[in-house]
């Protein structure tokens, strides 16, 4: 009776084991604030310490002390989306002035791989002054699809003489071990696109054991007592 005993409890600590390993979590949501109009350099986040800043389709350029790297991850860049505006702020215009697009009406964006249990935060821009654009809609989710939290961001934030430079967004999410993606959906047009965006860390991981992790410690411990209860039996 006691071998079948100890048999069963080593077969389901492995058991458990297998399923802490073979487990995929689901990814994290980042949670959006309300889409807010774009008016100048200092909108640009700098909440906690930088991860990664991008601008979409143009150069490297230095924002309210933010250091954005060029990138034209959705495959097509463009270069004048203010139109000949400017916020008085020339780093700021070539954040602005330029987007990444492509991908189709819906596309997404690596946002990289991050701490179990950090607090992060998501900045994104859009904008595009061109009069056949001023009323294009672009909406941001994470990878849980459309289906979740998501923001609606206005190209000339409705053409509003104080701020006709499209509207920001910042959300956040918490680690969980599912890096999220950035999903990008159109509204009426044909390609994704997305003037710049950047990560930020709020708070390091305090205390935290990933799932995984724990599921592990917790399997080997149960091993271990089952391995020395058969020696003694």
């Amino acid at each position: 009776m006691s071998r079948t005993l100890n048999r069963s409890c080593c077969l389901l600590a492995a058991l458990l084991a297998a399923t802490c390993f073979g487990s995929n979590a689901s990814a994290s949501v980042v949670a959006w604030g309300a889409a807010q109009n774009t008016t100048g350099a200092s909108n640009v986040s700098t909440n906690g310490s930088l991860v990664a800043a991008f601008n979409g389709g143009g150069a490297n350029t230095t924002a309210n002390g933010v250091l954005f790297t060029s990138s034209n991850v959705l495959g097509t860049s463009f270069v004048g989306a203010l139109n000949g505006g400017t916020t008085g702020d020339a780093g700021f215009d070539t954040l602005l002035n330029s987007f990444t697009f492509g991908g189709g009406t819906s596309t997404t964006i690596d946002l990289g791989s991050f701490l179990v249990g950090a607090l992060y935060e998501v900045q994104v821009f859009f904008a595009d002054q061109r009069t056949p654009s001023i009323d294009r809609v672009m909406t941001y989710g994470s990878n849980d699809g459309l289906a979740g939290p998501t923001v609606n961001l206005e190209a000339d934030s409705n053409n509003a003489p104080t701020s006709p430079f499209g509207q920001y967004a910042i959300g956040q999410f918490l680690a969980d071990g599912a890096d999220p993606d950035l999903t990008l959906a159109t509204n009426g047009f044909a390609n994704a696109h997305i003037n710049a965006w950047q990560v930020r860390l709020l708070r390091e991981p305090v205390g935290v054991i990933p799932e995984a992790s724990a599921g592990l410690i917790w399997s080997v411990l149960s091993l271990g007592a089952c391995l020395k209860s058969r020696r003694a039996a």
